[in-house]
């Protein structure tokens, strides 16, 4: 199912979030199961699956990472988790990223500034690919989206482990 057209919004990586909440809110509307009480259980069914559709969809649109790995689905390109990246240069950062977390968790008494400026440096990465992202999917090369898709991923996971140690010296 491509959810841009559940949503009747452009299929482009930039989405606005305000019209695609709107859009959810109507469609949740619309389909609320209140409305449909007095239906015949099949079509209770129907009304359900299809809230939870509307669910799925939005959850998938409103996050980056999941909005491109859905165009890359519905460019026929399938998501492969387990597929590396070969790009030698990214993997040493993704290394010494991490050998740079695990010495800033262990140095407590500055680790709220090396945390900030760890944050600002991935932040920047991050937004980077997002722009990246919205270029090669504007372009559909779908071959570098994938690889950048991957990148994105880790630079989020990076962003949740910052987050968690900023909450531990709070």
């Amino acid at each position: 199912m491509n959810y841009f057209k559940l949503f009747d919004i452009e299929q482009s990586f930039d989405v606005d979030l305000s019209t695609l909440q709107k859009k959810y809110f109507n469609l949740q509307n619309t389909f609320h199961p209140d409305k449909y009480s007095t239906a015949s259980s099949r079509d209770k069914l129907l009304v359900l699956q299809k809230t939870s559709e509307i669910n799925d969809a939005y959850n998938v649109l409103k996050n980056p990472i999941s909005r491109a790995e859905h165009l890359l689905n519905i460019n026929g390109i399938h998501f492969d988790s387990n597929k590396t990246i070969a790009d030698d240069t990214f993997l040493f950062e993704q290394m010494e990223l991490r050998e740079t977390i695990e010495e800033v968790s262990n140095d407590i008494e500055n680790m709220q500034n090396k945390l900030e400026e760890l944050s600002q440096y991935v932040d920047a990465k991050y937004n980077k690919i997002l722009e990246q992202l919205n270029e090669l999917i504007g372009i559909e090369n779908w071959n570098q989206v994938f690889l950048e898709v991957q990148k994105l991923k880790f630079y989020s996971k990076l962003v949740t482990e910052i987050e968690d140690l900023e909450d531990k010296i709070i």
